[in-house]
């Protein structure tokens, strides 16, 4: 039995470490924004954890001095870019309403002394409580981060063109990949269009729509066909 808990307390800490490292490398590479959940229960622990983790994995831009001391400005770190984040504390139905200022205040206090500056320009001014088991808060929280991507999203929208009023924020990252598949098909008809045969270019448009379809929902042929002999009378 001994020997049974020691092998299951060790893989479940190798899966832990191993989910760690998957979110921290998709967070420096991929990641616009992502939300801080927190046990309320035991948030002060849990923060103190994050913080190191934060500050050890989004460390600034630094100069490397060379064999005399001074500065080398050929060796630099690389800039890490940082994700937007956004604090919340969860499990809040396990406490009680008038205790949540407190916390909030301690939760504050705790991440000005002790994370990065750089890091915390990086965070939301906001402090969310929330639960994900009778769903207390949830909309009010994104509604504000969809909010805040939306503007994100069209302050650099507008800065490549002219009209940025109209901006779709994808919140699901294989939304962005079906996009992207979608795209590189139409940009293969653009590139190679003197090249292809119809029947090539209606097969790369199809596959297009087919990744769009993965994000706005299928639409089949016989939907189609169907909707077609609903409205119009064919053969007359």
């Amino acid at each position: 039995q001994e020997k049974k808990k020691k092998k299951k307390k060790y893989i479940h800490k190798t899966l832990e470490s191993m989910g760690i490292k998957k979110t921290l490398s998709f967070l420096k590479n991929n990641c616009i924004s992502a939300f801080v959940l927190l046990n309320i229960k035991n948030y002060k622990k849990e923060l103190i954890n994050i913080i190191k983790i934060l500050n050890h994995n989004f460390k600034g831009k630094i100069n490397q001095e060379n064999n005399k001391g001074e500065l080398n400005k050929n060796k630099m770190t690389n800039k890490i870019k940082i994700p937007y984040f956004i604090f919340c504390l969860n499990k809040c139905d396990l406490v009680s309403t008038c205790k949540f200022s407190k916390i909030k205040r301690n939760v504050k206090k705790c991440l000005l002394a002790n994370l990065s500056t750089h890091i915390l320009k990086r965070c939301s001014k906001k402090i969310f409580f929330i639960s994900s088991k009778n769903g207390y808060n949830i909309d009010t929280l994104l509604k504000y981060f969809n909010e805040k991507m939306i503007k994100k999203r069209k302050l650099l929208f507008d800065k490549k063109y002219s009209n940025g009023n109209n901006i779709m924020f994808l919140p699901f990252e294989r939304h962005k990949l079906y996009l992207k598949k979608a795209i590189n098909h139409l940009l293969f008809i653009q590139k190679n269009i003197h090249n292809l045969t119809f029947d090539i270019i209606s097969e790369e448009i199809k596959l297009a729509v087919n990744s769009l379809n993965r994000i706005i929902g299928t639409i089949k042929n016989e939907q189609i066909l169907n909707k077609i002999l609903d409205s119009f009378c064919i053969g007359k």
